[in-house]
């Protein structure tokens, strides 16, 4: 006998599945990181372009990546038959990896004939268009690791018949239960409005993790810092999640954001070198601490907004990908427009840049905080299932009615 309990029951996975499903975003994570890390510090010091310039050849990345998400969702939702059986949704993402391959690495390399007409003089205490090697080793040791793992993603998961078992799914739950699953497409998501609610709550995500990579003092210690101590703060995450449930989880990893814009601000009126340094890396470790509490936990609540209705999945996380994207590429744009900051540093540009890490993310914050204490109370998803006891009622006693009336007959 099926029952609800039953049929909400996730499935069991086996180990090699949830490994293989675990990095599968790992070539997607890694090249993200390097250009939110070091594209507008390979644009302004490797290729010397100016910050305005700068700022809309991201603008016109992010745009071109936001456009691509919608479009590949939508596919990925609408797509009935997969190529070979291999899967559908393995299928787009096997398009994703190779055009990722194919265009990644030249996003930090230098036009055919073009490196001539830059200046190589090379100068250790600062980045110059002599680093352009070294950008380029980089970007293929991010491919070649990236590439490990998708290899591994693909051998090692095997994706079921999507569309047959969620038909299935669906009418089992109809059939069995006293509430009835309506289904969902693009344009009933785009009318929920915990949609809109967890949008806001996922913006600040990339906002804040953008922002606060323009001005580095170590370019490659900090991100370090920083994604080394989001990885081991994301192993305890599910004990603390069942604790203090997802609401107030995501509002502390928020709050912790302030306080850590806050140390910010302070840094530079700071004198000493070593107290620069020590006061660096602790906001740094802090950043990474609350930026992965509030990735998993915003992104956890996309999950239940999405609920059963699979069939829009794709969409739910496309269209939220798409805000935060055109968002950050108009923020960082007009960051860029803005600028004062020449090749050297001034400190007329410690400042611009003290106001600009402090007050966005800071403000980010402070709007996601108000978005999920909005949704404190609501259940996610709850709202697409509609009670139909009095009709299974009904239909009951009609069932019954009519098999007295044949019982005679029958007889």
């Amino acid at each position: 006998i099926i029952t609800e309990k039953s049929i909400a029951q996730p499935d069991v996975l086996s180990k090699r599945s949830k490994f293989a499903y675990s990095v599968g975003h790992v070539l997607n994570d890694i090249t993200a990181s390097m250009w939110f890390s070091y594209i507008l510090l390979f644009y302004n010091h490797v290729v010397t372009l100016t910050n305005v310039s700068a700022g809309y050849f991201f603008l016109i990345g992010q745009i071109a990546d936001a456009i691509s998400t919608i479009f590949v969702s939508l596919a990925s939702d609408r797509t009935r038959t997969d190529l070979f059986h291999y899967g559908k949704r393995k299928t787009w993402h096997l398009i994703g990896v190779i055009c990722t391959l194919i265009s990644f690495p030249f996003c930090f390399n230098l036009c055919i004939g073009c490196q001539n007409s830059f200046s190589v003089t090379g100068d250790e205490s600062s980045i110059t268009s002599a680093d352009l090697p070294i950008f380029r080793k980089l970007t293929f040791i991010v491919i070649g690791f990236g590439l490990i793992f998708m290899i591994i993603f693909h051998v090692g998961l095997k994706e079921s018949n999507q569309t047959t078992e969620e038909k299935e799914r669906h009418s089992k739950l109809i059939s069995t239960s006293n509430r009835k699953l309506k289904q969902m497409t693009w344009k009933t998501i785009l009318c929920e409005k915990e949609f809109y609610q967890c949008a806001v709550a996922f913006l600040p995500l990339y906002t804040i993790d953008t922002i606060s990579k323009l001005n580095r003092v170590y370019v490659a210690i900090v991100p370090l810092c920083i994604y080394i101590t989001s990885f081991v703060a994301s192993f305890p995450m599910r004990i603390i999640n069942k604790r203090l449930g997802r609401n107030l989880t995501n509002i502390i990893g928020y709050g912790l954001i302030l306080a850590c814009m806050i140390s910010f601000w302070f840094i530079i009126d700071i004198k000493s070198i070593l107290q620069i340094q020590i006061a660096l890396i602790s906001a740094c470790i802090l950043f990474g601490i609350s930026t992965s509490t509030t990735s998993i936990c915003s992104t956890a609540l996309a999950s239940d907004l999405i609920g059963l209705n699979t069939e829009c999945g794709a969409f739910v996380y496309g269209v939220m990908t798409f805000v935060d994207k055109i968002a950050n590429g108009i923020i960082i744009a007009l960051v860029q427009q803005f600028n004062p900051c020449k090749l050297s540093s001034t400190h007329t540009c410690a400042l611009y840049y003290r106001y600009i890490i402090t007050f966005i993310p800071g403000g980010f914050s402070i709007l996601a905080i108000l978005m999920i204490l909005s949704m404190w109370k609501t259940n996610l998803g709850g709202n697409r299932f509609e009670i139909i006891q009095e009709e299974q009622r009904n239909m009951d006693m009609k069932v019954n009615v009519d098999f007295k009336e044949q019982s005679p007959l029958m007889a």
